[in-house]
């Protein structure tokens, strides 16, 4: 795997969040992700083939997310919508992946968002990235890209 198709995926998935999620975003750098385990109150997995295999992990506290939605949808969600919502979140997040990736000249497809809670183990990746990122009064989104 280059160094160049691993910017490239990681360019795309900062400009992917900043146009789906619209509020002011801040995000921290990238960094390795070493932990064999992602802990996670509501999170989302994808997974990537195509020219870049691997896995998009997002992960968001409950209120974070609900709060995402609120001040997107004008409603409070929770329960099952709020779930629902998570997984349409991580699904339009991942497809301008796939979508600002491809115009790079990088073929992806994504796999049906899986929604996640609690505890889980990660392996068989060569390399897995971490982009935390922060949104003023409502909370932190966590992106964790394994490529295999």
């Amino acid at each position: 795997m280059s160094n160049q198709v691993v910017t490239n995926l990681l360019n795309s998935t900062t400009s992917a969040i900043k146009s789906v999620v619209p509020f002011d975003i801040q995000m921290d750098k990238p960094t390795l992700y070493t932990e064999k385990e992602i802990n996670t109150e509501l999170g989302v997995l994808i997974g990537i083939t195509g020219d870049i295999r691997g896995s998009i992990y997002l992960n968001t506290l409950r209120k974070t997310s609900s709060s995402i939605a609120e001040k997107m949808y004008g409603m409070k969600i929770d329960g099952d919508m709020l779930v629902s919502f998570q997984g349409e979140l991580g699904n339009m997040i991942s497809g301008n992946i796939s979508r600002i990736i491809y115009e790079n000249g990088v073929e992806i497809d994504i796999t049906p968002p899986t929604i996640v809670e609690g505890r889980i183990i990660t392996n068989g990746h060569k390399v897995a990235l971490k982009i935390s990122t922060n949104i003023e009064d409502i909370g932190g989104i966590d992106i964790i890209l394994t490529i295999h």
